[in-house]
């Protein structure tokens, strides 16, 4: 998945929604997003980022068009999808 692909899914989602991500079966918090030349890195931690925390991070961002990767030990693993619970106001990247 792209993060332009990650922002038109989101685009009509309150701002204080939390994001968590999936690895193995284990929904963590998403709580750090480094961006390089070619990806948008996601990392677990012990709190999770709103959308409005996520879109100030890239406000300033050029080029949206690079693939989003959760990072787990030093392996990148590609983000296909997204799973949202309105009810619990979470995002899922998976």
């Amino acid at each position: 998945m792209k993060l332009t692909n990650l922002l038109q899914l989101i685009n009509n989602l309150n701002q204080n929604i939390n994001f968590f991500i999936r690895i193995n079966d284990t929904r963590l918090p998403l709580s750090k997003i480094t961006i390089t030349n070619t990806e948008c890195l996601i990392y677990p931690g012990k709190k999770a980022l709103t959308k409005a925390q996520i879109l100030s991070l890239i406000k300033n961002l050029h080029h949206k068009g690079i693939s989003l990767k959760i990072v787990d030990k030093e392996k990148r693993i590609p983000i296909y999808g997204i799973q949202i619970n309105l009810e619990k106001s979470i995002v899922t990247l998976v």
